[in-house]
C-alpha cells in the first residue's frame, strides 16, 4: 500500500509475489524499496525462516527477486546508508546473530563486513535492534540478545568498516 499525506489517503500496489512473511527487514536504495528475510509463521519452530530478498520499484509497481540474503533470519535491523543496504543481526530458531552483510544494488551482491562487537560470549547476537543513518554512518543497538533486552548504541563507519560504541540510550532496554 502506498500513503498520500497531502490527501490522507491509501492506494493499493502490487503484492508481494512471496510468502507471507514478518519479522523482514527493509530499507530505501535509489527510489526502490528493498525487504528480505523474515518468516512465514507466527510460531519460529514451525515456520520457514526466510533469505529471499525483493526490490520493489515504485514507478514500475513492480517487485523483483534479487540476491537472497546470506543467512535465513527473522528480526534483523535494515539500514541505509552511501547507496549501500545493510542487515545487521537477526535470528533463526535457535541461533541470534551478530552478522552484517552489506548489500550493492550495482552488483546484486551481498559482502560480510565486520560483525557487531556488542553481544556478550553466551548470546552470540542481537535481534530485533534498530538503526539509523546520520552523517555516511549507521547506528545501530537496542534490540535482545538471549533474554535480555540492551539499551547500548553503537556507531558504524562503512568507510573504515569499524564500530565504536556511544553513549547507551538513557532508559531501559527495548527491542524494534
Amino acid at each position: 500500500w502506498e500513503y498520500d499525506p497531502a490527501f490522507n489517503f491509501w492506494t493499493q500496489k502490487a503484492n508481494l509475489p512471496a510468502t507471507y512473511r514478518r519479522a523482514s527487514f527493509g530499507f530505501e536504495l535509489g527510489g526502490k524499496g528493498y525487504i528480505g528475510g523474515g518468516i512465514d509463521n507466527a510460531i519460529p519452530s514451525i515456520g520457514n525462516i526466510l533469505n529471499e530478498f525483493w526490490m520493489y520499484d515504485p514507478i514500475l509497481n513492480t517487485w523483483t527477486p534479487k540476491a537472497n540474503t546470506p543467512i535465513s533470519a527473522f528480526r534483523s535491523a535494515g539500514v541505509s546508508c552511501n547507496g549501500k543496504g545493510y542487515m545487521i543481526g537477526g535470528a533463526d530458531d535457535w541461533t541470534l546473530y551478530s552478522s552484517v552483510y552489506e548489500y550493492n544494488p550495482a552488483l546484486n551482491s551481498w559482502t560480510p563486513k565486520a560483525t557487531f562487537p556488542g553481544v556478550p560470549t553466551s548470546s552470540g547476537g542481537r535481534e530485533a535492534g534498530t538503526a539509523t543513518t546520520v552523517n555516511n554512518k549507521i547506528y545501530f543497538g537496542l534490540g535482545k540478545d538471549d533474554s535480555f533486552f540492551q539499551n547500548d548504541w553503537w556507531e558504524y563507519n562503512p568507510a573504515t568498516n569499524a564500530w565504536v560504541r556511544k553513549t547507551d540510550f538513557p532508559s531501559s532496554g527495548r527491542t524494534g
